[in-house]
């Protein structure tokens, strides 16, 4: 990410995307007013800035200041990345059978698996929450797509399974390794039950004001407020959304998959939520 300073506000834009406006809401956190994203710069003892941290889609990512050189270095290894994925590529003929050692689950992140099938000289890839899309091979590992300018390489061990795949897209290489179907079938299980349909149950509004309040982790704070007969969420930094209960503790959203479940501890007081979005149940713990 690169930095700079036009007039009252920063300019920061990542590595091939165009630089945007920053506004300060205190002397070292900054908004976005493109897309939903903060940023927040941390200086050492002797008050230089030395990291950044920045938000978004809940998440924190740590960007370490680095000098001016590396970032050309880094830019010039980017800019030749994307150029490799945008090469057009030729398919080549592969023993259907071969295939087979690529079929299988590969997690790219806790809550995003690949799913690798064949269908007779074909393979199909399809990841967590999208379509499914063929894949050809320009080796006898390596596979690019044609509906994006992405391509898959596949590790394999000694006797031939692939053990891994790396996913080269938007200048990066993303290793996702090989999961067991019980881990897939888990993670769908877990986005299968948070599109579950769950039918709204009558809740007294002094329970709903003893959930009311802010509750965080590391990476996210979220404010759950009291509207009437019914509960509202909002992450820090995103809009406010609606959450109903359909038991004395668990709530469900309309507008997205998406559930909250409050902990009490050992006298009954609310002590914290865990949020159930994306297959991932998030505990986040009440702060006030």
């Amino acid at each position: 990410m690169t930095v700079t300073r036009d007039g009252d506000h920063l300019l920061t834009g990542r590595i091939g995307m165009p630089q945007v406006a920053e506004h300060p809401y205190t002397e070292h956190d900054f908004f976005l007013t493109a897309s939903a994203e903060q940023n927040t710069f941390v200086a050492d003892r002797s008050g230089t800035v030395d990291h950044v941290i920045h938000y978004k889609s809940d998440l924190a990512t740590t960007l370490e200041r680095i000098t001016p050189a590396r970032a050309s270095q880094l830019k010039a290894d980017d800019e030749q990345r994307v150029a490799e994925e945008l090469k057009p590529h030729v398919p080549v003929p592969i023993d259907p059978t071969i295939l087979d050692r690529d079929v299988g689950y590969y997690a790219l992140a806790p809550t995003y698996i690949f799913s690798v099938t064949r269908d007779g000289d074909q393979i199909y890839v399809q990841g967590t929450g999208r379509k499914t899309l063929p894949v050809f091979p320009y080796n006898d590992h390596e596979f690019f797509y044609t509906a994006a300018a992405a391509q898959l390489t596949f590790l394999a061990a000694a006797d031939g399974r692939a053990t891994a795949l790396i996913l080269h897209q938007d200048g990066r290489d993303r290793r996702a390794d090989r999961v067991s179907a019980d881990v897939a079938q888990q993670l769908q299980q877990r986005l299968d039950d948070e599109r579950q349909p769950h039918m709204p149950t009558p809740i007294a509004r002094h329970l709903l004001d003893d959930d009311a309040g802010r509750y965080a982790d590391p990476a996210i704070t979220m404010v759950i407020r009291r509207e009437r007969d019914h509960l509202s969420a909002q992450v820090t930094g995103y809009s406010d959304y609606p959450v109903y209960a359909y038991t004395d503790h668990d709530f469900f959203a309309t507008t997205l998959p998406a559930q909250i479940s409050f902990v009490k501890d050992a006298t009954g007081k609310i002590e914290g939520l865990v949020r159930h979005e994306h297959g991932e149940d998030r505990t986040l713990t009440r702060v006030d």
